[in-house]
């Protein structure tokens, strides 16, 4: 009996504070039949149980929605895939200018937009020709379209420029496969910006690299350029010695223990071969 008059005095006085405070939001007390008092401020929704009504609170006010209040922590985030930007979403492109000339080739979507931009770059004598080259030697462009940067490069008001970046690009590559797309892609060029570039390789701090430069220079078989692969006789990878090791024996009949010894055995006997290394007076070697 005690009991029942404590739990009668307890709703009443509840139910008057209630009266005087519209400004009071409830919540339910799980576990437990009663309830408690949080002030309004507080956001965090009532609970719902099978018991009470959805859609409202101990109030009777409509509950608002549980996202506009406190996050689902047990929920996993989602990406709103409608919102919108002005940059351009190629990662490539994320410090570039949205319409500079490079932005444009590197969102071309067709090896003919990239082709007529180059074209265009070429005609007009853009600054931005030899970063565009550069790039197509660099991004995974096709055949075509590294032939038409081929073709812009030998531009001769040009060349120098794109010598120099391309040239960068294979010192400062942060991966072999960066420096020996250029190097490699640079086949196309004339004979002497090719060396040009190539030659940066041959002291690239990637052994891969050094190795490929190696190989690319000796396929030109230049008279005049081929004493730059000497040194690699004693490059520290062992992979590299055995590659310029090879590629001189091709070219001089020969191996060599070090660049030194290939260098003077050189000196003395370059006169003995045509301009691409074929021998056209006996050596009269011992």
């Amino acid at each position: 009996m005690n009991t029942s008059i404590t739990h009668i005095a307890f709703f009443s006085f509840y139910a008057f504070l209630t009266s005087c405070s519209p400004d009071v939001e409830k919540t339910a007390v799980p576990g437990e039949g009663g309830q408690s008092t949080n002030p309004k401020p507080v956001t965090i929704p009532v609970p719902s149980d099978s018991s009470s009504n959805s859609g409202t609170n101990a109030a009777g006010k409509a509950d608002e929605p549980v996202e506009s209040q406190i996050p689902n922590v047990h929920s996993t985030p989602t990406t709103d895939n409608t919102k919108k930007t002005d940059g351009a979403t190629n990662p490539r492109t994320e410090n570039l200018e949205p319409n500079s000339p490079l932005a444009r080739f590197e969102n071309a979507t067709t090896d003919e937009e990239r082709i007529a931009l180059i074209k265009d770059l070429a005609a007009s004598g853009s600054d931005a020709l030899s970063a565009v080259v550069g790039r197509a030697f660099t991004g995974g462009s096709s055949e075509s379209v590294a032939k038409e940067a081929a073709r812009a490069a030998s531009d001769i008001t040009k060349q120098q420029e794109i010598v120099e970046t391309l040239s960068a690009i294979i010192k400062n590559a942060e991966s072999p496969a960066e420096a020996i797309s250029v190097v490699e892609g640079v086949r196309r060029f004339e004979e002497a910006p090719q060396l040009a570039i190539t030659r940066v390789g041959l002291s690239s701090k990637f052994p891969a690299v050094r190795q490929q430069a190696v190989i690319e220079i000796a396929a030109v078989r230049p008279k005049y350029e081929i004493d730059y692969i000497f040194p690699n006789l004693e490059d520290p990878d062992p992979a590299v010695r055995q590659t310029t090791n090879e590629e001189v024996s091709n070219l001089l009949g020969r191996t060599f223990d070090t660049g030194a010894e290939a260098s003077q055995w050189w000196a003395e006997r370059a006169h003995s071969y045509d301009e691409k290394m074929n021998l056209v007076t006996p050596l009269n070697d011992d």
